[in-house]
């Protein structure tokens, strides 16, 4: 398993990407307190992009987890669509034709930070 810490700057998003089996992923989450682990006995899934907050953690954590089964720059991808999305509701920017650069941007920023680790 393989695992890098991002700490972004503009939105203050702690992201974590981790590279490995499902039983890696899962194994992270435990450890990291997530309390919906029984979601993740039966991954079927290539990646997947789940946030850690308090509400759903024992712990303090405030944190986004990309997971990739392995390098794959299609799921890759798409993680990092959820990623932005969740990203963009949080800070309140709806997601439209005014907001498309800012999404573009930002999903640029993690593409570009992903691929460089």
């Amino acid at each position: 398993m393989k695992i890098w810490h991002f700490n972004e700057r503009v939105y203050r998003r702690w992201v974590v990407l981790i590279e490995g089996s499902s039983e890696d992923f899962a194994k992270f989450l435990t450890d990291s307190g997530y309390k919906h682990t029984d979601e993740l006995e039966s991954i079927v899934a290539n990646g997947m992009c789940i946030q850690l907050t308090p509400e759903n953690t024992d712990s303090s954590n405030d944190c986004f987890v990309v997971w990739l089964m392995e390098w794959n720059l299609p799921t890759l991808v798409h993680e990092i669509t959820h990623l932005v999305i969740a990203a963009m509701e949080q800070v309140n920017t709806p997601i439209h034709e005014a907001t498309t650069e800012q999404v573009a941007f930002y999903t640029e920023y993690w593409f570009t930070e992903f691929q460089i680790s």
